[in-house]
């Protein structure tokens, strides 16, 4: 549980905007989240342009919603405190940070994909073979950090959204069997139950793999050595709901929504950079969802991402010709973004 905050002085402490809602009615606010046109004694209910359903059921743990203030759209993390609820919210996708990601991944590029062809042309020498899984491995986790770098400002921005109208349970099974299948190379078990009957929806299908992927890669990451992660899909209503559980107690930390706030040398360098349950979160919300965090110390952490059932006429839909080609290039999605935790043995 987050230290209680109660106080205009305490909030101000706070390297964010930030303000406390009490009985759904925002009490108090700092400097910052003011200017951002956080007005005391406004209904929080006013602000909130997604994630008002799973925010009414919202009891522990953490939440991301997306606040529409000013007809801007900004990011926010809910967390408990005390009788009240302390809303963190996210700077701007037009941060300098996520500009100076993507240039940076922008000329990362071209030389890994040149040490991606010389290492495909050492393929033939069977004496170098463990070396050379063990480099593509490397080098397949290289460029999910540069898939991460590169397209964060585009899922903040909410750009190049690949809309279509699509069965979605198979998407979901189709992933998490392969994933499955992968992980069990390296004595990790992953479980999974779906739907029971098909849902019809409007989906970008590479955006959910790759959040689908990222929720898994964190699981299994932080899990103990043998233990079983678990993942279930199941509808309520009109919303659909993704929740992968592992036994992990630790302390996943404050700011595990937030993007790039990460300490060099600090933290444990596990944590990545702070981009991929970002883009999971930017997912939810290009789906009208919602991430949740919820932490036990018997049951370990669960995460939950939902998504809203929309038929066609809910979204205008657009064509695919100037969409970008696939982000990873066409290498295999599940061993780039699976590359943390997967056995090299399978970089072969």
């Amino acid at each position: 549980m987050e230290q209680t905050l109660n106080s205009p002085e305490m909030l101000e402490k706070m390297n964010c905007p930030a303000f406390l809602v009490e009985d759904g009615t925002v009490i108090c606010a700092n400097e910052s989240a003011q200017q951002r046109q956080i007005t005391i004694g406004t209904k929080i209910a006013d602000y909130i342009s997604v994630g008002a359903e799973e925010y009414t059921q919202f009891t522990d743990g953490k939440l991301c919603i997306t606040l529409s203030v000013s007809n801007i759209s900004l990011n926010a993390t809910v967390t408990p405190s005390g009788n009240c609820q302390l809303f963190c919210m996210d700077s701007d996708y037009q941060a300098p940070e996520l500009r100076a990601f993507a240039l940076a991944s922008q000329h990362l590029r071209e030389p890994l994909a040149n040490a991606l062809t010389c290492a495909s042309l050492l393929e033939a020498d069977e004496n170098m073979q463990d070396q050379l899984s063990q480099l593509n491995r490397n080098l397949y986790q290289l460029h999910r950090a540069i898939c991460n770098m590169s397209d964060t400002a585009n899922y903040h921005a909410q750009r190049h959204s690949k809309m279509e109208y699509r069965e979605v349970g198979s998407i979901f099974t189709e992933v998490m069997e392969k994933a499955s299948h992968m992980l069990a190379k390296g004595n990790h078990i992953l479980e999974y139950s779906g739907l029971n009957s098909p849902v019809n929806t409007l989906i970008d299908a590479e955006k959910l793999e790759r959040a689908l992927l990222n929720m898994i890669s964190n699981a299994v990451k932080f899990s103990p050595k043998d233990s079983i992660v678990r993942a279930e899909l199941h509808r309520n209503s009109q919303k659909l709901y993704f929740t992968v559980k592992n036994s992990n107690t630790d302390n996943p930390g404050s700011n595990i929504f937030s993007y790039y706030l990460r300490e060099p040398g600090i933290e444990n360098p596990s944590n990545g950079i702070g981009l991929g349950m970002s883009i999971v979160q930017k997912t939810a919300s290009a789906h009208g969802g919602t991430l949740l965090l919820e932490q036990s110390e018997s049951t370990g952490i669960r995460f939950t991402m939902t998504l809203a059932i929309q038929a066609v006429k809910d979204v205008k839909l657009r064509s695919n010709v100037h969409y970008p080609i696939d982000y990873a290039g066409g290498y295999d999605h599940t061993l780039i973004e699976l590359s943390d935790v997967l056995p090299a043995e399978l970089y072969k």
